[in-house]
């Protein structure tokens, strides 16, 4: 491997330098998700949800020094996405839908993901994909589209 390093310096350079960032994200995740326990707890509703059994990085483009989102999987289950930007914008999203939700003038309620913005930072719920079932869930689905326009919105 020296030999290849001495031959491409670059090559030693970005490796040593992507090394480090990935280094710099996990000890930044590990301490954000020590610090925010209380409130995800609190916010997902979750008592205990156990021990990290897993932590998928590399989810996302990296950005802001090779920061990426992050699923976690704890033993319980429970999941969670660490997202290394601001989450304002989602929250007031789903602030927003909820605010339709109350008034009832939705086809199908939107879904409310919980969100927690921490600045240059947030956690956000995990969401399963699944499969559309049958053609009436489409048929819905397609009707609510007209609140597609309302994730343009800055508010």
């Amino acid at each position: 491997m020296s030999e290849l390093f001495k031959e491409y310096c670059v090559l030693a350079r970005m490796t040593a330098v992507r090394i480090n960032q990935w280094v710099d994200l996990v000890s930044e995740f590990l301490i954000r998700l020590e610090a925010d326990l209380p409130e995800i707890q609190h916010t997902f509703r979750i008592s205990h949800p156990g021990k990290v059994v897993e932590a998928e990085p590399g989810l996302s483009d990296p950005h802001c020094d090779g920061r990426t989102v992050i699923i976690v999987t704890c033993e319980t289950g429970f999941k969670l996405v660490y997202k290394p930007k601001s989450m304002g914008l989602e929250k007031e999203y789903f602030e927003l839908y909820a605010w339709l939700n109350s008034r009832g003038e939705t086809i199908l309620p939107f879904k409310i993901v919980n969100v927690i913005n921490r600045g240059s930072y947030g956690w956000v719920e995990y969401i399963e994909y699944l499969t559309m079932e049958n053609k009436r869930g489409s048929n819905a689905v397609f009707s609510e589209i007209r609140h597609v326009p309302l994730s343009h919105l800055r508010l």
